[in-house]
């Protein structure tokens, strides 16, 4: 006569208060919490479930990512070995919008994204009495969901009313989501549309070529008399995804970060203008890392040069501050060296090299380039630039600035390139031979 099976059931193992085994599978099963970090240490595991990731503290005591390691740290990459992350989104900025950006980007993880949108799930169905008034009730979103999702019409309907118990459509899209950008629009803050910068990333496919521009076979960057050219190499921080067009006009714009792994990033990117071809304007290079800022200045100038003596535009706040006083003895050196840097006009008329961002200046450049992102004016390569869009936010004192944990070098270089390529397309100068519009931009620049 055989035994019934016993149903599996959860006991203690050797009086540990998070750990249970499962007798006859001999399978122990740990829970911690996201802020007890040391609960898993020193354990092999087969499996791990990360819930509702985006919603771990982040703070110096807490850290996701430290968590993270803790956790998966003793999982083998074998079969039958897994890791799963879910949670629903809470805004752009986060661990957890982080690591989903990153799996979605082919090669930079080993997680494999995974979304469920709202009509998926069965239950949110409602019967429909009148096809015809359901139609005619829906706005054009709502329209879309059959036009461009394939959602039936008991789902529309479920949608609208639904819709209907939250104050606007951004928290309604945040908690169900269409698509997976619109479940990290928890935030009214977010200064640029997630749907525009969705459409700009669709310009960032292309992974381009990686290498550094130098002057010599020894990589200098500040030979004299050195001839600019471009160096492939995987361990390069400079990648170009075009090279430099034959009669091409390009502005080089330069973010100055710190020196260490831990700072800001110092950017210089490259935006071709296309004035020649009347063209939108479109990033065709940019270069990222840390580096002493002598060495950042020979840099973008050589960078400058590669790309048919560019426009070289230098963001002068972090130099301009300097108490040490380096900033000032850069900015001369390139004076000097370069003969198409950006001036601006100083309070007293006299010429000043770089371009200073303050309050005045950083809202013009932000309008700019949210009407640029709106209306796709540009052409986007770099998928940094699109998260950055992303995690940028309006302050409560009418500022902006990137969300916590997060980066704009990258941003506030597209929006001070686009903004002195806008402030010479006037009606007038467009009417000049491109000859005659660039003897104009080096009398202003010089």
């Amino acid at each position: 006569m055989s035994k019934t099976p016993r149903p599996p059931e959860f006991r203690t193992f050797e009086r540990m208060t998070n750990t249970r085994v499962i007798p006859g599978r001999e399978c122990k099963v740990t829970v911690c919490s996201s802020e007890n970090q040391e609960a898993t240490r020193g354990q092999d595991y087969a499996l791990a479930h990360l819930s509702e990731v985006a919603f771990w503290k982040d703070s110096p005591l807490h850290n996701p990512a430290d968590l993270l390691r803790s956790v998966t740290s003793g999982i083998a990459s074998k079969p039958l070995s897994f890791i799963a992350m879910e949670s629903t989104a809470n805004g752009t900025g986060n661990f957890f919008h982080r690591e989903w950006m990153r799996a979605c980007t082919p090669g930079r993880s080993d997680k494999i994204p995974f979304f469920v949108p709202w009509h998926e799930i069965d239950i949110n169905r409602s019967e429909v009495d009148d096809p015809q008034q359901l139609w005619d009730s829906l706005d054009a979103y709502e329209r879309s969901l059959w036009t461009d999702h394939g959602c039936t019409l008991e789902a529309i309907k479920w949608y609208h009313d639904k819709r209907l118990g939250f104050p606007d459509h951004r928290s309604m899209k945040a908690e169900y989501p269409t698509v997976a950008a619109e479940a990290f629009e928890s935030t009214s803050r977010g200064v640029f549309a997630p749907a525009d910068v969705e459409r700009l990333r669709a310009g960032c496919g292309e992974e381009g070529e990686r290498g550094e521009v130098v002057l010599s076979e020894q990589g200098d960057v500040s030979r004299p008399g050195g001839v600019p050219r471009f160096s492939p190499s995987p361990q390069g921080l400079f990648v170009r995804w075009k090279e430099p067009r034959k009669g091409g006009a390009y502005i080089v714009c330069v973010d100055i970060g710190g020196r260490s792994r831990g700072s800001d990033y110092s950017v210089i990117s490259v935006l071709d203008r296309h004035t020649d071809t009347l063209g939108r304007p479109e990033i065709v290079g940019q270069w990222r890392g840390h580096i002493d800022h002598d060495l950042l200045a020979a840099k973008a100038s050589a960078i400058g040069r590669y790309f048919n003596n560019a426009m070289l535009v230098v963001e002068s706040n972090s130099w301009e501050s300097s108490s040490e006083g380096h900033g000032h003895y850069i900015f001369e050196t390139l004076r000097q060296s370069y003969p198409y840097l950006y001036c601006r006009s100083g309070e007293s008329g006299q010429r000043l090299p770089g371009f200073h961002v303050n309050v005045r200046t950083k809202a013009a450049l932000i309008a700019n380039l949210v009407a640029y992102v709106r209306d796709g004016a540009y052409t986007e390569r770099c998928p940094t630039a699109c998260d950055e869009l992303m995690q940028y936010e309006a302050l409560p004192d009418g500022g902006y600035s990137a969300m916590k944990g997060c980066h704009d070098d990258v941003l506030m270089t597209r929006a001070i390139s686009l903004y002195i390529h806008a402030s010479t397309q006037s009606s007038v100068a467009l009417r000049f031979t491109r000859e005659d519009l660039n003897a104009i931009l080096r009398h202003c620049i010089r």
